[in-house]
């Protein structure tokens, strides 16, 4: 849901990648290298896999998406964190700040 909402401000793909590895690569480079604390089990699956992964720090969204509030790009980096069980359920969505104005 953060990748949708950040296109229909956008109009555009956030993490327009061309295959399994460069789209891993524009996550990292727009959300940052998640940190082994973070996720251990993206890194345990990494490293069945033999997956280096790429260093970057996460970028402001208001940087990428100009015409969303800080509300609207909080909310988005909820819906993306990299841990699946992290993320934000439809019900915290529809709790959080950015819709109760």
């Amino acid at each position: 849901m953060g990748c949708i909402m950040a296109e229909l401000y956008t109009f555009r793909a956030l993490f327009p990648g061309q295959s399994e590895n460069d789209q891993l690569m524009k996550l990292c480079q727009t959300l940052g290298t998640p940190k082994q604390t973070d996720w251990p089990e993206g890194y345990k699956l990494a490293q069945k896999l033999g997956f280096q992964w790429p260093q970057y720090p996460p970028q402001n969204l208001q940087t990428i998406i100009p015409n969303a509030s800080e509300e609207a790009c909080n909310l988005m980096m909820n819906m993306l964190s990299w841990d699946p069980n992290k993320r934000f359920s439809a019900s915290q969505c529809l709790q959080h700040s950015f819709f109760s104005a």
